[in-house]
């Protein structure tokens, strides 16, 4: 049986095998995750079924069969992220049409990360990673945190540019446990250190450079 969901290099097509922590191809390109929907819920009744079936669960949880298959449902790390409500805004600009604009801000964080993260989390929670790591400056590491501290024997550790980040950023990767570091560089600095620290897999990385955590964020 083929497998539900594969890595595949956006510049040369090059497969990887789901299991394998991988954020490059060799080529140096990026990954995008496949899934094999035609297989997993062949006919649009059965996908019907199948979401009516999970209605009122998180938004992750009802849509994991188009988001990520391969994830088994006792690994995902949940806060009870998206279904977050649509506002009709089309009086506001007429010429455009029917127009919704989607209040992100009310999910865990306060931010649409937390779609990502539940993903992303999940996916380390299943391969029983114990450290997870993101360079960030602000929402990222408040998501990454959250979910983190959330999963069992899960340690959450944030690079920050130190001097550069408002006390209300610290506040949520502090509060959720993160080890917090402030780093004596820029973004693109801390994000460098990080792919250093990940590059033997002891630590997983989380920024959005993991090609999992943004099918999260679909």
């Amino acid at each position: 049986m083929a497998p539900l969901s594969i890595f595949k290099c956006i510049t040369c097509s090059q497969e990887y095998g789901i299991q394998e922590i991988r954020y490059r191809c060799e080529c140096g390109g990026l990954l995008e995750v496949i899934h094999d929907l035609q297989t997993l819920i062949p006919n649009a009744s059965d996908w019907k079924t199948s979401l009516d079936a999970r209605l009122g669960e998180a938004a992750f949880h009802r849509y994991q069969d188009l988001l990520f298959p391969a994830l088994p449902p006792n690994n995902i790390i949940s806060l009870q992220e998206g279904d977050t409500p649509l506002y009709d805004i089309s009086h506001i600009f007429p010429d455009f049409g029917a127009l919704r604009l989607k209040h992100e801000g009310l999910n865990p964080t306060l931010s649409f990360k937390d779609r990502g993260m539940v993903a992303g989390v999940s996916w380390a929670n299943h391969l029983q990673c114990k450290h997870v790591i993101c360079a960030s400056t602000g929402d990222t590491s408040a998501a990454m945190a959250a979910y983190a501290g959330s999963a069992h024997e899960m340690q959450g550790i944030v690079l920050l540019p130190k001097g550069k980040i408002s006390p209300e950023q610290l506040a949520q990767p502090i509060s959720h446990g993160a080890l917090t570091i402030g780093v004596e560089t820029d973004f693109d600095g801390c994000m460098t250190l990080v792919q250093e620290l990940t590059s033997n897999h002891a630590i997983y990385l989380l920024n959005s450079m993991n090609s999992i955590r943004i099918e999260g964020q679909k």
